[in-house]
């Protein structure tokens, strides 16, 4: 029979809020079933009778240990990710921690500010360290270390798990899988939503209307020149040089020029290509047309500015389609934040005067069918 098994998942909570949701989704791609603090209910009992009652029906444990200490109870000076710990060890609940591999290099706004709290995590993570732990430094290297060590977990020690209800002779296992299906429906729920929102910290980004500061170059006829050919003699004036002009793009003007190339992927020649080529479609100022400019280019340096930003602002990320070897372009494509942002952009919304016009035009018909 087909067993799916519970896993609790232990840890502070707002400093590691993209690491819970790697390992919450590569727990779901294991088929497993995540248990943590997101999915406790309001509940008359006291939080800590629930959290006991959530870690005894679980088949593993995984404990995230980052810079923070965490909440202490009120009854005790022990946080609550240490408390769930120590109950899992001695529940006999088979235990995996992930510690942060280099403490020294997280955020200051992730890590204690207190001494006593720091000390406390250490002598946490000293202990943690004691049993079976792997280390970790980002939240998609995370994911891949809980995924790979679980798989062994459940080889190396067998839990009872959970089978299909129609496989199971007890009505009270069928409710119960019933319940931890929903709670995984939720949570998976939750995961889709966040991809379509931006990553955090992204407030503190210039994006959207904010102005572009960079320039471009192009080449043109002088004032001299234009007013020798307007004259219809040929001169030395009459020549092109080469002008630069601040770019009066935003980051979202930047965004919609690029973005429908990537939703099937494009690569950065061809981004910087499209880039140029409406550039002068920008311009609110005629003097470009009026002396003749053309051949537009943007520095790489200014180009990358605007692929960088567009990659912090959760907007794109690098291609992963499979290329010929001899293929060494860089290719780049939107993340599901991004296509919805552009949808946003580009889609055109529906104009509500039609809409008034078509149901006029549907009274006139009933009238008419009447007469």
């Amino acid at each position: 029979m087909e067993k799916r098994y519970t896993v609790f998942v232990s840890s502070t909570y707002s400093d590691l809020k993209n690491e819970r949701r790697e390992v919450m989704q590569a727990l779901l791609e294991l088929d497993c079933i995540p248990v943590g603090m997101e999915l406790f209910p309001a509940s008359d009992e006291s939080a800590w009778s629930y959290i006991k009652q959530a870690v005894d029906d679980c088949d593993y444990y995984v404990v995230i240990i980052g810079g923070r200490y965490g909440t202490v109870g009120d009854d005790d000076d022990i946080s609550y990710t240490e408390k769930e710990y120590d109950y899992a060890v001695s529940r006999g609940i088979p235990i995996i921690a992930f510690l942060h591999k280099d403490p020294g290099k997280i955020p200051s706004e992730k890590s204690e500010a207190a001494e006593s709290a720091r000390a406390k995590l250490t002598l946490f993570r000293e202990r943690a360290e004691k049993k079976l732990c792997k280390y970790w430094t980002s939240a998609q290297d995370l994911g891949g270390g809980v995924s790979r060590s679980l798989i062994q977990l459940i080889k190396q020690k067998p839990a009872t798990g959970w089978i299909r209800g129609d496989e199971a002779a007890s009505p009270e296992m069928l409710a119960e899988t019933t319940r931890l299906r929903r709670e995984a429906d939720v949570l998976k729920e939750e995961l889709n939503r966040a991809k379509t929102e931006p990553p955090p910290g992204v407030e503190r980004l210039s994006r959207e209307d904010d102005l572009i500061p960079l320039r471009f170059a192009f080449a043109a006829y002088s004032d001299e020149g234009l007013k020798s050919l307007e004259a219809g003699t040929k001169s030395y004036l009459v020549e092109r040089r080469a002008y630069t002009l601040p770019l009066p793009f935003t980051w979202d003007d930047a965004f919609s020029i690029v973005g429908p190339l990537l939703l099937n992927e494009a690569d950065e020649g061809t981004m910087l290509r499209v880039l140029q080529n409406s550039i002068p479609d920008t311009l609110e100022d005629d003097w470009y047309s009026r002396h003749g400019g053309d051949r537009v280019t943007l520095r790489d340096a200014d180009f990358q500015t605007i692929k960088v930003q567009l990659i912090a602002i959760g907007l794109i990320v690098k291609g992963d389609k499979k290329r010929a070897v001899n293929d060494t372009n860089a290719y780049w494509r939107l993340t599901p934040f991004g296509e919805s942002h552009l949808m946003r952009l580009k889609a055109i919304p529906r104009d509500e005067g039609e809409e008034s016009s078509s149901a006029a035009d549907d009274v006139e018909e009933d009238d008419e069918a009447d007469m």
